[in-house]
Parts: C-alpha cells; structure tokens; sequence
C-alpha cells in the first residue's frame, strides 16, 4: 500500500494480562497461517526478537493441527551477533519456538551474522535466502504472509530506529548502524515489514503506552515513530496489547 495508512487502521486488543495476551496472539497467529495454508503450498511467518514474545512462542508452539513441515520461519531482525551468542534473537526463537514445535518447519532462515562478516553483505545474503524460499512480489519485495513484530518505547520496531536508513530503504533486507546503541543491526526493511499480507504488533507495559498511543493514533510522523511505518500501511494489522502498554488509548481500542 502507498497509502498513510490502511483504510480501517490497525486493529486493536487489549488482554487482561500477559498471559492472556499470549494466547490471543499465538491463537490469531495460527489462524493466519491455517487460512495460508489452506490454499495449498507454504505459508511464511517473519518472526519478532527481544522478550515479549517469548510467551507467544512457547503459546504458538502448542497450537494443533499446524502444518509446521509446511511453514518457513524467518527473523525479522537480529543483533549483531552470532547465532550461539546468548543476546542474539535467534537464540531466543530457538528456545521458546523451535524446540518446543511437534516437528520441523519446511525451513528456518537466519541472519548468517559472523564476527568477521560484513553487515551489508550479511543483509543482503539473508535477503537472498529469504528470496528463494518464499519467492518475490510487487516492487522487488519478498512475499511474507505474516510477521510479528514488538514496539519500543521510542517507537521503533524490529531494528527500525528514529531517523534511521531502513525505514524507506528499497528491498527486503539492510544492515543498519544504530548510534544510540553503538552496534549494528540487521533488519527486514519498512517496506518489507509493510508488504507482509499480515501484521502482528506485541506490545506490554507502562513504558511503550506513549509510543503506542503516538503509532496508533497520533499524527503521521514515521521518521519520530518508525513503526508507524508497519502499523498503518499494512494491509491487516493487529497489535495486541496489555492494560499498562494501552493506559493512553480511547476505550473504543479494546476490542
């Protein structure tokens, strides 16, 4: 979509706590990728990092009746770190994810990040993997059915900062220097995240209420708020959220 934002905005939920908050998004989750796969093939699902969706994880993986042998899993964006290192995302996804799944998916597609690599070469080889499994669509962009994504307190989302070069950037995937953070990033770019057919945003806590009042509700400013970016110009978006992340949000949010 080119638009600002998707006709009826993003949907939004807000769960009692933590837990229930899980098992709503795992269980609309596995609903996408069960109406995906109905129509025959595979379904792609770009997966979030951090801590909030370790609970959505362990939920999603108990899911039945999921053709896991048919699903390719990807990370939407990964720390500058290698696979075995304990910060990076792809460690967390295996222990609450992959582990935990009653068989194999289809194909799990990480960054390939190395110590001695080059972050551009790095995104742009993770960009070409990701191109052979799920295939390309419209504007050169790999077709994902789904993704997850979190929100931070200042807005950004995957490893999509304030001011940074990845929120316009062409193509699926780009290593980004984050400065606030003195380290690069690895990330699905705006447009990509965009193009997923479906959008799962996991938001938890007092401390992203503002952030997430500012991408759901307040005036266009993705460069201030980069998950504006995702969030509204998505096709189908839903951000499921607790009390504490919702306190700035009208009550005619909760659904």
């Amino acid at each position: 979509m080119t638009a600002a934002a998707a006709p009826s905005g993003p949907e939004v939920v807000v769960a009692a706590d933590v837990g229930a908050l899980a098992r709503r998004a795992a269980a609309a989750c596995a609903d996408r990728l069960r109406w995906v796969l109905a129509g025959g093939g595979q379904a792609i699902l770009a997966l979030a990092g951090g801590t909030t969706p370790e609970p959505v994880y362990a939920r999603l993986a108990l899911e039945p009746d999921l053709a896991w042998e048919r699903v390719v899993l990807c990370l939407g964006d990964e720390r500058w770190a290698e696979a075995t290192e304990a910060e990076a995302n792809e460690t967390m996804v295996r222990r609450a994810l992959l582990d935990r799944l009653p068989r194999p998916p289809a194909a799990f597609i990480g960054w390939g990040v190395g110590r001695d690599r080059d972050p551009a070469a790095v995104a742009a080889a993770f960009g070409r993997r990701l191109e052979v499994a799920a295939g390309l669509g419209p504007g050169g962009l790999v077709r994902l059915d789904g993704c997850l994504l979190g929100l931070g307190p200042e807005g950004h989302t995957a490893s999509l900062f304030p001011g940074g070069p990845a929120l316009e950037a062409p193509g699926p995937a780009q290593a980004v220097w984050v400065e606030k953070k003195a380290a690069w990033r690895l990330t699905l770019t705006g447009a990509q995240l965009a193009a997923a057919g479906w959008v799962g945003v996991l938001v938890t806590g007092a401390a992203k209420a503002e952030a997430l009042e500012a991408v759901v509700r307040g005036a266009w400013d993705p460069d201030r708020w980069p998950a504006q970016r995702v969030v509204r110009r998505a096709a189908a978006c839903t951000v499921f959220c607790d009390g504490a992340a919702a306190g700035r949000l009208a009550p005619a949010a909760g659904r």
